[in-house]
This record gives C-alpha cells, structure tokens and sequence, in this order.
C-alpha cells in the first residue's frame, strides 16, 4: 500500500468510530449493549491519544525516545485494555442470541469462562520468571 493509503485508513479510522458511537446513541442501543459501547469508545480514546503521542514531541520539549517509549505503553495498555473489552463483547452477543434458549445460554456462557481461564492460565504462567536450572542437588553450595 502507499503511504497516502496508510493516511487515509489511519485518519478514517477515529471518524469512523465517531459515527458508530453517534449511531449508538441515537438509537439507544447503548444501553442494550454496553460492552460494544465501551470497546468503540475505547478504540477511539485509544486513537486519538496514540495519534497525540506520536506528535508530542513537536510541541513539548522531549525527546523522540520518550514520546516513542510512552507511545509503546500506552499502545500495548489499550491493547490488552481492547483484548479484554472484545471477549465481553463476544459474551455479551452470545448472551443475546441465546435469550430464547435459558439453558444453552447458562451452558454456554458457563464453558465459555471456564474455556478462557484454561487459555489465560498458560499464559500466565509464561510471564513469571525463569528459575535457573539446578545441575545437583548441592547447587548453591557448589559455587564456593
């Protein structure tokens, strides 16, 4: 793609979200899907701020790695902050399409938790820090 393609998707991308929250709140779905509400919010509070952080240096007196290094927090934090929102906005639409069906919407809803506490534990478990690996049972006395 050129750059000028690249612009226009990046520019479209808060304009776009503005017309879906707009059309959220004109037709009062907002309140019947909180979930979707708060991810389009969020994406487009998420743009606007990482559009602002990549030109911050222009106006404040910081360098390039700063603005840089709080670009790549915040952009990883509403990441994560995204990834969240989407698996509520996934349950909250399954919970809508099973209302007539009361028993397959707690099954589901139910597997679905307990699916992605499965996924979510290994992951968990990737972040915590490596112990180094022992050779012998006598290992810290080895080093003397």
């Amino acid at each position: 793609m050129t750059s000028v393609a690249l612009t226009i998707l990046y520019a479209a991308e808060p304009f776009l979200m503005v017309l879906a929250i707009i059309a959220l709140l004109r037709s009062r779905e907002q309140r019947r899907f909180p979930a979707l509400f708060s991810y389009v919010s969020l994406r487009l509070g998420s743009s606007v701020v990482l559009y602002l952080l990549l030109q911050v240096h222009r106006v404040i007196a910081i360098s390039e790695k700063t603005a840089y290094a709080w670009y790549f927090y915040t952009y990883w934090l509403t990441y994560v902050a995204g990834a969240v929102v989407v698996f509520l906005v996934i349950q909250e639409m399954f919970k809508l399409s099973m209302d007539p069906f009361p028993g397959l919407k707690w099954l589901g809803t139910i597997s679905f938790r307990w699916l992605h506490a499965f996924r979510l534990l290994p992951q968990g478990l990737l972040c915590l820090p490596r112990v180094p690996r022992v050779t012998s049972f006598f290992w810290p006395w080895s080093l003397r």
